[in-house]
């Protein structure tokens, strides 16, 4: 696809491939004439719209076979990727049987060279100089003739990538593209057209008609983990209209996203978006520095947000379309553009740019420089703010012999996003992932990341960063969103630096990121919480119930009380099925005394944690009516017991118990030692000891059929920091009681099966000190 036969659609001359219109031939064949047909598919193919063209003519041609129809239907195959091979063969029935239409050699050349024969290409490409072909098409063939040579030297030397379809959910029969990601590829964004898009089948005024066409929405989608994504989701009324609304780019943070509209009286603007919470604000157009009568699109924000690169068609330039420069002035506006120079912008069209979040490296693409087919994506280096290096091709197989365009990079450097018609996708325009292994170009930067939190809630944080060994300022615009309190910032490594997050009606808050000896990419997460003097901080306590002979059954529907000391707390809440409760956003600094509001629960284990926001709380105070007391440990647990009847005769030593380390409770005893630890200490208790039995651990728990194991009791699981889940089944006072569960669990078949400890929340082993005794 090549400007000089598209740009007469100037409406859609943004996404030189995205904005050509698909309809189906088939249906509408139906309701025309053969005239009717012949004159629209015509004036189509008159003003470059080939994709609509097609299926007109392939429809003429079935009817009747004809030599023009087969000369223009090969033209049109050129420009619908799975459809390329075919053109060779059409054209060259062409020549067989009518070598003198005009520009037929030019096409055959077009359509060896978009196969990759480009010796056979240029061939044609030579033929066509001497034989009848438009005075337009005969000063485009050297830089054609020139495209081929540099194809056969890139696919001689290809790089050494993986490219691969992101898949569903994302790509779907219908179109997507102008991928655009956050700087941690925790946010994509990319525009579709397809059955999901507003208003569905419209005519040219954006009028409901079955036989119209889909127009462009903007569609998000976060990241799930992996590599994989979410279900897409409009992005919001504020910037999907009925009309042709496309994304252009996204700021490092997520925050400001830079969409296309082409409205009435306009050749094509630049809009901005800001997210506000969760939603995304109307569009803004940009000033008139940026914006001017003659078409703008493309653009790229630095992750400072100091510096727009955009492609504009105004007079003056290089080419047709060249890549500008502009800085942010103090008052927010923008100063105005200065072109990028000679070095970057070619005669031809030079736009898509991406400004690398290092600040530095510079994507864009061009049909000029080395190009191997239409444009390609080159990549070039900052040396000063008005001078770059020579850009180079990123190569064979990213750039193809069509028009490569909308490629942005990850932080890391790692991935590179762009959208293809390639062969063997979802639909007509898919997002693909390059995973460039060897040829990715480390950056030596920090991405600062995390969640602010004033009084235990989220919150907007405008944050400013300093040079920590001079004081100097980090000129860079920075923020936390208002509903999430996540924040993102970009600097380069080499230096260390003071973070400054200011919120409003709280002290500053400073933290300090020393990247000094960074030199390559990192990411830190630093989560802030700040809080002013008069507030009380809120904890949670997550609680369950059991009750009965081994704790075995679930506490359900048990109302539950907790109360301070001098009764001026007091909160309720009924346990669930499960018997799991909680009370939330308890003031704290007091010691809270649980009640249990049924006289017929005699027998009852509480366990729990208590949180702070999301981390665990230690230090918390608490008590059983009628049961024992505890205090929350570093991991925020405690345990609380209610047996009135307890032996206090016997207390078991606990003094001698050690940090559970892996493997069993009684590593490497006897079965006499073990015998004689039970016969001594079975019938012992102690405040905060429990006894469980383990009838199995694995790594992959649901390789697990412990249904055999179910007349034990109400089976839990347990998953420990090293990866491996534990099934428990009791809680005894006693070790005695675990015992003879334990020999059910052997009974059944689990020969394995053996007691576990735990005190005050935490496993326990058998010590030293225990087994010496014996």
């Amino acid at each position: 696809m090549f400007s000089g036969e598209i740009m007469a659609m100037k409406k859609y001359s943004l996404l030189i491939i995205a904005l050509l219109f698909l309809i189906c031939g088939e249906a509408v064949s139906q309701q025309m004439t053969k005239g009717q047909m012949s004159s629209d598919a015509e004036l189509y193919f008159k003003q470059g719209n080939y994709i609509t063209a097609l299926p007109l003519y392939e429809k003429l041609d079935s009817m009747s076979p004809n030599i023009d129809f087969k000369f223009r239907l090969g033209v049109c195959y050129l420009h619908q990727t799975d459809k390329m091979k075919q053109s060779i063969e059409l054209l060259e029935k062409v020549l067989a049987e009518k070598p003198k239409v005009e520009n037929l050699y030019f096409y055959l050349g077009r359509a060896y060279s978009a196969n990759y024969r480009f010796d056979d290409a240029i061939r044609y490409y030579q033929d066509a100089k001497n034989k009848k072909t438009s005075k337009e098409k005969l000063e485009s063939i050297d830089r054609f003739i020139g495209y081929c040579e540099n194809g056969k030297r890139l696919v001689e030397n290809p790089i050494d990538v993986k490219i691969e379809n992101i898949g569903r959910p994302v790509n779907t029969k219908g179109k997507e593209y102008v991928p655009v990601v956050s700087a941690d590829e925790s946010l994509m964004i990319f525009t579709y057209r397809g059955v999901k898009s507003t208003g569905g089948l419209q005519n040219a005024y954006a009028e409901p008609d079955p036989k119209g066409q889909y127009y462009e929405d903007v569609f998000q989608a976060v990241k799930l983990g992996g590599e994989s994504w979410s279900e897409p989701e409009r992005i919001g009324e504020n910037i999907n209209t009925h009309g042709h609304d496309a994304s252009l780019a996204l700021s490092a943070n997520g925050e400001k996203l830079f969409i296309y509209k082409d409205t009435e009286g306009s050749s094509g603007d630049i809009y901005v978006s800001e997210l506000e919470g969760y939603t995304w604000s109307l569009p803004v157009k940009l000033d008139s520095n940026i914006n001017t009568n003659a078409w703008e699109g493309n653009v790229s924000l630095s992750a400072d947000e100091n510096t727009l690169y955009f492609s504009s068609e105004k007079e003056g330039g290089y080419g047709k379309k060249d890549i500008y420069r502009s800085e942010r002035k103090s008052d927010g506006s923008w100063d105005k553009p200065v072109n990028l120079g000679p070095k970057i912008n070619s005669p031809l069209d030079d736009q898509s740019p991406y400004i690398h979040p290092d600040g530095k490296t510079l994507f864009f693409s061009s049909e000029g420089g080395n190009s191997m087919g239409g444009s390609d994506i080159f990549r070039t280096l900052k040396i000063t703010d008005t001078s770059w290096t020579n850009p180079e091709n990123i190569g064979y197989p990213i750039n193809t012999t069509g028009d490569d365009l909308f490629y942005v990079v990850s932080a890391d450097g790692e991935r590179g996003y762009y959208s293809s018609a390639k062969i063997g996708g979802y639909g007509q325009h898919d997002i693909y992932m390059v995973h460039l292994g060897d040829e990715a170009k480390k950056h030596q930067l920090i991405l600062i990341k995390g969640i602010v939190n004033a009084n235990d809630k989220v919150a907007q944080a405008n944050i400013s960063v300093k040079y920590a060994k001079t004081g100097m300022e980090y000129d860079g615009y920075f923020k936390s969103n208002s509903a999430t309190g996540k924040y993102i910032v970009i600097l380069p490594g080499g230096s260390s630096y003071d973070l400054t997050y200011n919120v409003d009606g709280f002290d500053p808050h400073l933290v300090n990121v020393d990247a000094s000896e960074i030199t390559s990419y990192k990411e830190i997460e630093r989560d802030v919480k700040l809080y002013s003097s008069d507030y009380v901080r809120k904890i949670s306590i997550i609680c369950n119930i059991m009750t009965g002979e081994g704790y075995s059954t679930p506490g359900s529907s048990v109302s539950m009380n907790i109360s301070n000391s001098d009764g001026s707390i007091s909160l309720e809440t009924t346990a669930d099925d499960k018997g799991d409760f909680k009370f939330e956003n308890v003031p704290s600094g007091f010691k809270y005394t649980f009640t249990i509001a049924s006289a017929s629960i005699t027998r009852a284990l509480i366990t729990g944690t208590v949180r702070s926001g999301d981390a665990p709380k230690a230090g918390i105070e608490l008590a059983l009516t009628g049961g024992d007391q505890s205090t929350s440990g570093e991991e925020g647990k405690f345990r609380l017991e209610l047996l009135p009847d307890a032996p206090k005769e016997c207390p078991y030593p606990v003094q001698y118990l050690a940090h559970f380390g892996g493997g069993s409770t009684f590593p490497d005893l006897s079965d006499v030692i073990y015998k004689k630890i039970m016969d001594k200490y079975g019938d012992c208790t102690a405040d905060g000891l429990m006894f469980q039995v383990q009838i199995g651990a694995y790594y992959t728990p649901d390789n697990f059929n412990y249904s055999f194991f179910n007349e034990l009791g109400n089976i839990t699981t347990q998953l420990l920091k090293d990866g491996i889940t534990r099934f428990v089944v009791g809680r005894f006072r006693k070790m005695n009681e675990a015992e003879a569960l334990r020999n059910k669990a052997v009974k059944i078949g689990d020969r394995d099966a053996f007691i576990v400890i735990y005190y005050k929340g935490e496993r326990m082993m058998v010590g030293e000190a225990i087994t010496k005794e014996f």
